[in-house]
Protein backbone atom coordinates (compact mmCIF):
# COMPACT_ATOMS: atom_id res chain seq x y z
CA UNK A 1 0.00 0.00 0.00
CA UNK A 2 1.02 3.25 -0.68
CA UNK A 3 1.75 6.30 1.52
CA UNK A 4 0.79 9.64 0.96
CA UNK A 5 3.08 12.87 1.56
CA UNK A 6 1.41 16.25 1.90
CA UNK A 7 2.00 19.64 2.87
CA UNK A 8 -0.75 21.79 3.55
CA UNK A 9 -0.70 25.67 4.25
CA UNK A 10 -3.55 27.84 6.58
CA UNK A 11 -3.75 31.10 7.44
CA UNK A 12 -5.30 32.19 10.61
CA UNK A 13 -5.76 35.65 12.55
CA UNK A 14 -5.88 34.12 15.87
CA UNK A 15 -3.36 35.04 18.60
CA UNK A 16 -0.47 32.39 18.17
CA UNK A 17 -1.16 30.57 21.55
CA UNK A 18 -4.67 30.33 20.95
CA UNK A 19 -4.56 28.66 17.62
CA UNK A 20 -1.32 26.06 18.95
CA UNK A 21 -3.94 25.11 21.20
CA UNK A 22 -6.40 24.73 19.03
CA UNK A 23 -4.50 22.78 16.48
CA UNK A 24 -3.48 20.35 19.22
CA UNK A 25 -6.83 19.63 20.14
CA UNK A 26 -7.92 18.86 16.72
CA UNK A 27 -5.22 16.67 16.24
CA UNK A 28 -5.81 14.19 19.86
CA UNK A 29 -9.54 14.55 18.06
CA UNK A 30 -8.71 13.68 14.46
CA UNK A 31 -6.22 10.87 15.73
CA UNK A 32 -3.65 12.47 14.32
CA UNK A 33 0.25 12.33 15.62
CA UNK A 34 2.23 15.79 15.72
CA UNK A 35 5.62 14.60 15.22
CA UNK A 36 7.77 17.55 15.24
CA UNK A 37 6.99 21.11 15.19
CA UNK A 38 9.74 24.43 14.08
CA UNK A 39 8.45 27.99 14.66
CA UNK A 40 9.33 30.28 12.20
CA UNK A 41 8.88 33.19 13.53
CA UNK A 42 6.16 34.41 15.33
CA UNK A 43 4.06 34.53 12.37
CA UNK A 44 4.68 31.17 11.37
CA UNK A 45 5.11 27.43 12.54
CA UNK A 46 5.36 24.19 11.38
CA UNK A 47 4.11 20.98 12.30
CA UNK A 48 4.92 17.30 10.85
CA UNK A 49 1.92 15.11 11.02
CA UNK A 50 1.38 11.56 10.43
CA UNK A 51 -1.80 9.78 10.58
CA UNK A 52 -4.84 7.38 8.21
CA UNK A 53 -4.92 10.27 5.37
CA UNK A 54 -8.93 9.70 6.73
CA UNK A 55 -7.98 11.45 9.71
CA UNK A 56 -5.54 13.62 8.24
CA UNK A 57 -8.42 14.81 5.96
CA UNK A 58 -10.87 15.33 9.11
CA UNK A 59 -8.02 17.27 10.96
CA UNK A 60 -7.71 19.62 7.78
CA UNK A 61 -11.86 19.84 7.83
CA UNK A 62 -12.58 20.62 11.03
CA UNK A 63 -9.54 23.14 11.67
CA UNK A 64 -10.98 24.90 8.55
CA UNK A 65 -14.50 25.21 10.60
CA UNK A 66 -12.59 27.33 13.26
CA UNK A 67 -10.75 30.52 12.55
CA UNK A 68 -7.97 28.31 9.73
CA UNK A 69 -8.39 29.44 6.41
CA UNK A 70 -7.24 26.84 3.64
CA UNK A 71 -4.52 27.67 1.02
CA UNK A 72 -6.04 27.74 -2.29
CA UNK A 73 -2.54 25.27 -3.16
CA UNK A 74 -3.61 22.53 -0.01
CA UNK A 75 -6.85 22.12 -1.30
CA UNK A 76 -6.04 19.73 -4.24
CA UNK A 77 -4.26 18.07 -1.14
CA UNK A 78 -7.33 17.58 0.64
CA UNK A 79 -8.52 16.41 -2.81
CA UNK A 80 -6.40 13.62 -2.97
CA UNK A 81 -6.75 12.66 0.49
CA UNK A 82 -10.20 12.30 -0.30
CA UNK A 83 -9.68 9.59 -2.85
CA UNK A 84 -6.82 7.88 -1.17
CA UNK A 85 -8.07 4.24 -0.11
CA UNK A 86 -8.84 3.41 3.09
CA UNK A 87 -6.02 2.51 5.49
CA UNK A 88 -3.76 4.36 3.84
CA UNK A 89 -1.00 6.32 5.52
CA UNK A 90 0.06 9.85 5.19
CA UNK A 91 2.78 12.00 6.36
CA UNK A 92 3.58 15.57 5.61
CA UNK A 93 3.56 19.23 7.15
CA UNK A 94 1.31 22.22 8.08
CA UNK A 95 2.29 25.29 7.91
CA UNK A 96 0.13 28.00 9.74
CA UNK A 97 1.01 31.39 8.95
CA UNK A 98 -0.47 34.15 11.79
CA UNK A 99 -1.67 37.32 10.44
CA UNK A 100 -2.63 38.75 13.31
CA UNK A 101 0.79 38.74 14.97
CA UNK A 102 4.16 41.10 14.68
CA UNK A 103 7.15 39.34 13.23
CA UNK A 104 8.84 38.85 16.51
CA UNK A 105 8.99 35.77 18.36
CA UNK A 106 9.36 36.70 21.98
CA UNK A 107 10.18 34.12 24.99
CA UNK A 108 9.63 34.31 28.59
CA UNK A 109 12.60 34.87 30.27
CA UNK A 110 12.64 34.28 34.30
CA UNK A 111 13.96 37.43 36.39
CA UNK A 112 17.26 36.77 37.53
CA UNK A 113 17.71 37.67 41.33
CA UNK A 114 21.14 40.25 41.97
Amino acid sequence: MNDISFMLNYLTKRPRAEAIEELARQCQACGVYILDTNMLSNLSMMLKLEGQASEILSFAQSIQKGSFAIDMSSREVLTSLLQAPLGTRAMGTLQVSFTGEDGELRHELPRVPG
